[in-house]
C-alpha cells in the first residue's frame, strides 16, 4: 500500500495451502485515489503450471517461470517442484545473464531439473524482471534436420549409382563398336 501500485510478490510458501506461490496486490482507491484497502490474490505454482499444460509442447519440450532472484515460480515439466529444485535455475549462467537482461539461447544447456542436455532459450519479460525460459531434448529439435540430412544423403547415393550405372553403360555402348573396327 504504501506506493499506491499494484505488487507482484516473489515466489513465497503459501501456508494456507503448503505450497509454493505467488501473491498479486492490487490497492483498492477510492474517489480522490488514495489508497483505502487492498485485494490480495495468491495462486500456487502449481495452478501457474495447470494453465500452461494445455500449451501444446513437442515430446520433452518445457516451459519454466523464474522470479527476480531466479526461483521457479512454475515448471512445466514439474508441477510441484521438491524446495531444492526451486532453485536450481538460480545460479546457472544463461538465468543470470536473462535477468540481467538480454535474451539467451544455449545450444547445449545442462538441465537442473531433469540432468540432461538441451537446447535453451532465455527471455526477461519487462513489466517484472522475471525470465521465461523453454527448452527442450536436442534429439526432438534436431530431428526433423537430421531426417532432412539423411533424406539428401540417401537421395545422393541413389543418384550416384545411377550415375556410375549410366556411365558405365555408356561407355560401353560407345567403346564396343570402336574395338570392332
Amino acid at each position: 500500500m504504501a506506493t499506491n501500485a499494484p505488487a507482484l510478490s516473489g515466489v513465497i510458501f503459501l501456508p494456507r495451502l503448503r505450497l509454493p506461490g505467488i501473491a498479486v496486490g492490487v490497492p483498492i482507491r477510492d474517489v480522490s485515489g488514495k489508497a483505502v484497502g487492498i485485494v490480495t490474490v495468491a495462486m500456487s505454482t502449481a495452478q501457474l503450471a495447470d494453465h500452461y499444460q494445455e500449451t501444446r509442447l513437442r515430446p520433452g519440450q518445457t516451459i519454466v517461470l523464474l522470479n527476480q532472484e531466479g526461483r521457479i515460480v512454475f515448471h512445466t515439466g514439474q508441477r510441484d517442484p521438491a524446495p531444492e529444485v526451486m532453485d536450481a535455475f538460480r545460479d546457472l549462467p544463461d538465468v543470470r545473464w536473462a535477468l540481467s537482461g538480454p535474451p539467451r539461447t544455449d545450444a547445449y544447456f545442462e538441465s537442473p531439473v531433469f540432468h540432461d542436455v538441451r537446447l535453451g532459450a532465455f527471455v526477461p519479460t519487462e513489466p517484472h524482471g522475471w525470465v521465461v525460459g523453454v527448452t527442450i531434448l536436442r534429439a526432438v529439435a534436431l530431428a526433423p534436420a537430421y531426417a532432412a540430412l539423411r533424406r539428401n544423403v540417401v537421395a545422393f547415393a541413389v543418384f550416384l549409382l545411377f550415375s556410375v550405372g549410366l556411365a558405365a553403360w555408356l561407355t560401353r555402348r560407345f567403346v564396343t563398336p570402336v574395338r570392332h573396327l
